[in-house]
Formats: C-alpha cells, structure tokens, sequence
C-alpha cells in the first residue's frame, strides 16, 4: 500500500507541474482527484482503527461520546486542511483562511461541552 500511495504521489508531482504550467485550473481538479483515490485507498484501515479505538476506549470505561468527539474533531481538522490546501493552490487564499478559521470555529463548539464540565469539576474540587 505505501508503494502505490509513493507512485501515486510521485505521478501526481509530475502530472501538477505539468498541468499547473498549460492548464492550471485542471491541476485543481486533478487534486481533488487524487484525494478521492487515497480516500477509497485507506477507507478500510481508518474502519480498523476506528473500531480498535472504541474496543480499547470501551475496555478502559472511557464515554464513548467523547471518543466519537475526538473523532470528528480529527475528521474536520483533515477535511478542513485539504479544503484549505487545494484553496491555496487555485490563489484563492483568503477563502483558504476563512475556512480554516470556520473550521476552528465548529471544533471549537464541538469542545465547549467538556470544557464547561471540566471547569464545573475543577470548580467542585476547589469548594470541597
């Protein structure tokens, strides 16, 4: 799999700079493309992992809505990352940096829960 993902990449490099020269609006979408193609690549081993995370989390007592939290933190954080890459890449960098930013915003939101409960448990322990 890590060879086929190096072909990939190295390909793709050469077929970028290529394209990004005569037709650079094509560079775009054969970005976009190749995220589609490592996605389908690794769709299998993400279920693994996802699946040995809430085993272990599960064995360890741990909510299993904070796990599913921190997963979908980490879904934005790379989904937003490539959105903002592929943004940079078309010159659009100001939209780059509003979805990074809207991004930051929803993972924010996704977190004020804990840290809500966090600071009422510190609060508790600080009166007791």
């Amino acid at each position: 799999m890590t060879l086929k993902i190096l072909a990939l990449a190295v390909v793709c490099a050469c077929v970028y700079m290529l394209l990004s020269q005569s037709k650079p609006e094509f560079s775009v979408v054969m970005q976009i493309a190749v995220f589609a193609v490592l996605a389908m690549w690794t769709y299998p081993y993400i279920g693994k992992i996802i699946d040995m995370i809430y085993a272990s989390s599960s064995a360890a007592g741990v909510d299993s809505q904070i796990i599913k939290t921190a997963l979908k933190l980490t879904g934005i954080a790379v989904i937003t990352g490539f959105a903002s890459d592929i943004l940079e890449d078309a010159g659009a960098v100001s939209s780059a940096q509003k979805t990074a930013l809207a991004a930051k915003i929803i993972m924010l939101a996704l977190v004020v829960p804990y840290i809500t409960k966090t600071i009422e448990f510190v609060c508790s322990l600080v009166r007791n």
